[in-house]
């Protein structure tokens, strides 16, 4: 029979073995290597032989060789990544990038730092409801498969991002949401606050249809129009289309931009919302609903 100073000791080595035991992974953009993700790994049987043995987002080091720690934290692995989601540049030098680090979502860079609060963007703290400007917090993410990220970059530089994450709550299976990017590769910068439009969780195929250059589709918006009591024939006929344009895009068929009757958030003019000009006119009048008119897109 083991002595209780044996017995205790024994329990030291297992229970330091354990909280050492790490493994690295690095992350390759662009044949570039700007991050290394070290976790927790049960299956190794001691300390990260490169002696990092906090788990968390290493950067590379701004001056000289080497990685420093940016982000403390647990990082997400799925299919060979580790911790992050995508990456938003597409060159060698810009490298921002979304994260899902202790289960949040972590916009940041090769230049972020926990430490600078202005070097990136903790999605949540900044999260509205696109339509009633409410504060929108998402829970723990628990897999990394279960966010999604679609980019498209304008001509003049601004990197438009639409992210999916499932996750229950009262009114659908997920949460996604777009933000504009106009940063570079030392920090990022949202032009405006992350807003939620939908609250149904997509695929990356499914983002890539609700936007075309600078129009976005939002399931939100239609939605706050078809709640609209307006008693006029013009109106009420635009109402059965909306539903019909919905209905088509639930059914992943796209959205038809030539011609299209549902309103648009236009982020070339600072993601405000559009609609056809007879139809903003009606509802002008009638005081239902406070829109801005366009041209057709």
């Amino acid at each position: 029979m083991l002595k209780l100073g044996s017995l205790l000791f024994c329990l030291s080595l297992i229970i330091s073995s354990s909280v050492l035991a790490q493994s690295e992974e690095e992350i390759i953009h662009q044949s570039k290597k700007p991050f290394i993700v070290v976790f927790d790994d049960p299956e190794e049987e001691g300390p990260n032989p490169n002696k990092r043995t906090a788990p968390g987002l290493y950067r590379a080091k701004l001056r000289g060789k080497g990685y420093e720690l940016a982000f403390p934290g647990k990082l997400l692995s799925f299919r060979g990544k580790h911790g992050i989601v995508d990456f938003l540049g597409g060159n060698n030098y810009d490298h921002r990038a979304l994260f899902v680090i202790d289960g949040k979502l972590v916009l940041a860079s090769i230049n972020s730092k926990k430490q600078n609060k202005a070097s990136f963007v903790d999605i949540n703290q900044v999260l509205v409801d696109y339509v009633s400007n409410q504060k929108i917090s998402i829970g723990e993410i628990t897999a990394l498969n279960d966010v999604h990220l679609y980019t498209h970059r304008t001509s003049d530089g601004i990197r438009h991002v639409l992210v999916s994450v499932k996750q229950d709550n009262p009114f659908g299976d997920g949460y996604t949401f777009f933000f504009s990017d106009t940063g570079d590769h030392k920090r990022p910068k949202i032009v405006n606050s992350p807003s939620v439009i939908d609250y149904r969780f997509k695929t990356k195929n499914d983002l890539s249809r609700l936007l075309n250059k600078n129009w976005l589709f939002s399931e939100n918006l239609v939605q706050s129009h078809l709640n609209a009591n307006v008693d006029n024939p013009l109106f009420k006929a635009w109402l059965a289309r909306l539903k019909s344009e919905l209905s088509s895009v639930r059914r992943n068929r796209g959205v038809d931009w030539y011609d299209a009757h549902s309103p648009l958030i236009d982020l070339q003019g600072n993601a405000l919302p559009v609609i056809r000009k007879e139809i903003s006119n009606i509802l002008f009048r009638q005081g239902s609903v406070q829109i801005s008119s366009t041209v057709d897109p």
